[in-house]
């Protein structure tokens, strides 16, 4: 698998953070806030634009300004979604439901094992 980055400018440091190690994206007024393994990065921008760097397979958006990484859920309880580092973030009500609902979605397939073929398929190709 290729490593792929969300590139981090700011006037006092440019980095790039591997988007492996992002659990969710928040955007709070001009600022973006990108959590890592590594700690928190903050920038100037928008969430909506840091989605050419991410795998649409793995992150969701829950709200307008919020995008998580599925494979870096632990738990989704009540109307809180705990992450795999112990941190923690809550959602309204709609929103919880939306996630879950993809969240679930998530888990069914990246648990599904390798399909298996037909014998009769696989003469055919």
């Amino acid at each position: 698998m290729d490593s792929r980055y969300l590139p981090v400018i700011t006037r006092q440091y440019s980095t790039r953070v591997a988007v492996d190690s992002i659990s969710r994206i928040v955007g709070v007024g001009r600022k973006v806030y990108a959590y890592a393994d590594d700690g928190m990065y903050e920038y100037c921008g928008k969430v909506k634009d840091a989605w050419q760097y991410l795998n649409e397979d793995v992150f969701y958006s829950c709200l307008e300004r919020c995008i998580i990484n599925f494979a870096k859920v632990k738990v989704i309880r009540g109307n809180t979604i705990q992450f795999q580092d112990n941190t923690t973030m809550a959602l309204n009500r709609d929103a919880i439901a939306r996630t879950r609902r993809a969240y679930n979605r998530f888990i069914m397939e990246s648990c599904r094992g390798p399909v298996r073929m037909e014998e009769g398929a696989e003469q055919a190709l």
